[in-house]
Parts: structure tokens; sequence; C-alpha cells
């Protein structure tokens, strides 16, 4: 299968909502939400049975238990407020910032700034795709037999993302970006992350759709050192 068929399997995962279980455990997945309960709980379980069930069309699947949190706010290493972080350690944990900091942090972002397109995504949808993103890094990780470059991250959870958006979600967010966002493979790499990582990621998207990549390509990401270009150190 080359393309990542996610929304009709998304669609098959939310017909019945997980049930909860008493260790924090999101049932069905790799995912342990935790002592977060209620709504929060159940947006985190969801969004980890979006995530296993697209990645698991091409073959990715998790290795072993992922941790995710829901915090008032997540700090880089600049200190600057961010949507989500992924730490892997001895517990790999996904963080995200809690709905009400997210919906602030679109709030502040300047009009004229590409990233301000995220204004005109539904603010619980948006969250919830900052969730799946940040649980692929947690997914890819369990899953790279190479070192891999900041870009190799990025592109497959821009990719995973943006897919379990809605149709005219995703269309608002790859229209803003229409024209300036067709790469070829060696344009993905840090630098071009790092000056525009919202026309990184629709571009991502783009070019996975290609029928010469799809899931074929992402399985390279993880088993192939430089398919993506490595700056130097």
């Amino acid at each position: 299968m080359k393309r990542l068929a996610l929304l009709s399997a998304i669609g098959l995962v939310l017909a019945d909502s997980p049930a909860f279980s008493q260790n924090g455990a999101c049932p069905g997945t790799s995912a342990i939400a935790g002592s977060l309960a209620g709504g929060e709980r159940r947006d985190v379980c969801d969004a980890a049975a979006r995530t296993e069930q697209g990645l698991a069309i091409c073959g990715i699947k998790p290795r072993r238990s992922y941790f995710v949190e829901l915090v008032p706010e997540v700090r880089n290493t600049r200190v600057n407020c961010i949507f989500g972080q992924f730490r892997a350690g001895e517990k790999d944990v996904a963080r995200v910032a809690s709905p009400g900091a997210t919906a602030a942090l679109v709030a502040s972002l300047p009009d004229d700034e590409p990233q301000s397109v995220l204004k005109l995504i539904p603010r619980a949808e948006f969250h919830q795709s900052l969730l799946v993103h940040e649980i692929t890094h947690a997914i890819v990780h369990q899953n790279l037999s190479v070192l891999p470059c900041h870009a190799v991250h990025e592109y497959i959870s821009a990719v995973v993302q943006l897919d379990t958006l809605s149709e005219s979600s995703r269309r608002i967010y790859l229209d803003a970006f229409a024209g300036n966002s067709d790469y070829t493979t060696e344009m993905f790499n840090d630098i071009v992350l790092a000056m525009d990582p919202s026309r990184y990621a629709a571009a991502a998207y783009r070019h996975f759709q290609k029928p010469e990549n799809g899931c074929p390509f992402l399985r390279r990401l993880l088993t192939t050192a430089d398919v993506l270009p490595r700056l130097p150190d």
C-alpha cells in the first residue's frame, strides 16, 4: 500500500470510544493516560487509537507503552511556550499543552505569520491533531533503527497529523501554502524545517501523497540512514 489511508481507518476506530481502565492505560492501544480523567482522558485515548491505527497501515506499530500528558504549558530549550514535545527515556512521554493553553497560543499568532492559518481550524480538532503529532513521535522513536535528523521525525509526524484532520481543515491548511510547498526529497532538512515548520508540514504531506512515496517511503525513513539530507554537525 503506497498511501496512508488514515481517514477510513479513523472512522472505524472512533465508532466505539475506548473504555477506560483503572491503571490509566487506553484499551486497545499502547498509550497510558496516567491520572487524566473525563474528557481529557477520552481525547488522549481517541488520539492514540487514531495514530496507532493509521501508522499500522504502513506496518509501523508501538513496541512498548508510551505516556501522554496534558499540561498547563510546554516550553522548549529557549523557554518559549510551544504546543507539545516528546521526550524519550526510561519512559517515552508525549506532552501536549492543555486545550486552553493551545487556544491561547493560537490566538497570539500574528496574522502575518504562516502559522496563523491555525486560527481557521476548529480548536478541538486542532488540539486533537497535536496529540496525534506527539504520539506519532513516540511511536517513530520506538521503531527507528538508524539515528535520524529532526527532519525525519517532523516529516512523519506532520503527515499523520494532517491526515487526521477533517478534509475541510486539511484543505484550509494546505491551501495556505499552495504553490510554495512542493519540495523534492533533498529539500527536507533541518534548516528548512527550522525556517518555516508550517510550510515544511504542508510540503511533507504533499510529498508523501506522490505515488512513488507513501508507506514505503515512511518505512525507509525509519530503517535507512540519510534518506533525507543530514547536515554537518
